[in-house]
């Protein structure tokens, strides 16, 4: 998961030192809406609402607001409480104010920078293990996440909504990304994902009985799958010989 340098946390917390307790489920940043801190999340997690339907989780430590103050504007994204957290707020005039300190102003611009475009490019994890399944396949797939549940949950996983809600209440597991719906292009984000290098293998369970009124998407995904190279299982079979591998490789990534 992206991260923010140890110097620049400290340089941040030195500024801010004190934290409240935030229960979970609360607004910190509403999208479209002036914002006007720059959030430190020292302990728990908070979940990141995207223009593109998106639904991320991080976990602390991490730093919210960054690209408001960079690059002005309204928020690019909602924020909120995943779960009970901690978390500071320096006001962006505060900051503004380190400009008298000429380098350390330089340093904190320069490192929040680097993490806008980071995060404007979708990288918010290394990679991302893919989780798909057809509503007739989705009890499949809890049963296998629940078999591999240390395999799940030492990984970061995408998956598209209606999925990665079920995973999360049945299996416990946190999903890092969450996109769109299959019929409202969750298959095409997914596939954009494989194609900016951040995902590592996919689990994609089919119904092969029914067809979708989104199938283009899912043969363009498995196109892409088969172009990049990227481990794709679409049974039960496939999925656990992709698990026998990656454990059989001591969890290195299959592609850097």
């Amino acid at each position: 998961m992206d991260q923010p340098s140890e110097e620049l946390y400290s340089i941040l917390r030195e500024i801010c030192p004190t934290g409240e307790t935030v229960s979970a489920n609360q607004p910190l940043i509403q999208m479209n809406q002036k914002n006007e801190h720059l959030i430190l999340l020292h302990e728990g997690w908070i979940r990141v609402g995207t223009r593109s339907g998106e639904s991320i989780v991080q976990e602390a430590p991490s730093i919210l607001g960054e690209i408001s103050f960079v690059a002005g504007g309204l928020a690019t994204a909602s924020v909120e409480t995943a779960s009970e957290a901690v978390i500071s707020r320096i006001p962006f005039e505060q900051l503004n104010a380190l400009k008298e300190e000429g380098q350390t102003f330089h340093q904190v611009f320069s490192e929040l920078t680097r993490l806008c475009i980071q995060r404007l490019s979708g990288a918010y994890h290394q990679h991302y293990f893919a989780l798909v399944a057809h509503d007739s396949r989705k009890a499949d797939l809890i049963t296998l996440v629940n078999s591999h549940k240390d395999f799940f949950g030492e990984r970061s996983l995408v998956t598209t909504e209606n999925t990665g809600l079920e995973i999360a209440e049945k299996t416990g597991l946190k999903v890092a990304r969450r996109v769109r719906t299959g019929v409202l292009g969750g298959d095409q984000q997914i596939g954009a994902l494989i194609s900016e290098g951040l995902i590592s293998a996919v689990i994609f369970l089919r119904d092969p009985l029914w067809a979708q009124p989104h199938s283009a998407d899912v043969n363009a995904l498995i196109r892409i799958c088969e172009l990049d190279n990227i481990p794709l299982a679409t049974n039960l079979a496939s999925a656990e010989a992709i698990i026998r591998q990656l454990e059989n490789e001591s969890h290195a990534p299959l592609r850097e």
